[in-house]
């Protein structure tokens, strides 16, 4: 999924790269995006530089509970921008070790000091996108 965004938003021209918790996924990305994706499979290990949004949709509720609160950290360590989502009600995927509805989410990003945007509506990623 992620090396599939970053290969479309490099296509666009901007100048994007992507961190997936899946060597496999990298390795279908295409040659030339290569350099641009790197697996991290602990997320909360690697340290990011930083960007002007970061985008992480449907990736945290595969990471177990107490690594919520430092991966969000690190999302807003990254960047001023984030654009987020993570499914709120989906038990039945084995690999969702930490699904949370999205108003605990929004808590644990308002801890650090940011706060849904009214200027953007996220739902085209998802419903419960923001």
């Amino acid at each position: 999924q992620y090396a599939l965004l970053v290969e479309a938003m490099n296509d666009c021209g901007i100048d994007a790269h992507g961190i997936d918790i899946s060597p496999y996924a990298i390795s279908q990305a295409r040659p030339d995006m290569v350099s641009k994706m790197s697996a991290d499979q602990s997320f909360t290990l690697k340290q990011m530089q930083r960007y002007e949004l970061v985008i992480c949709t449907e990736v945290l509720e595969h990471l177990p509970p107490e690594s919520a609160e430092e991966a969000v950290k690190r999302l807003c360590d990254a960047a001023d921008r984030i654009l987020f989502s993570s499914s709120p009600d989906d038990f039945e995927e084995p690999t969702h070790f930490n699904v949370l509805p999205t108003s605990e989410w929004v808590k644990l990003f308002n801890a650090r000091g940011y706060y849904l945007s009214n200027e953007i509506d996220a739902s085209f990623v998802a419903p419960h996108a923001f």
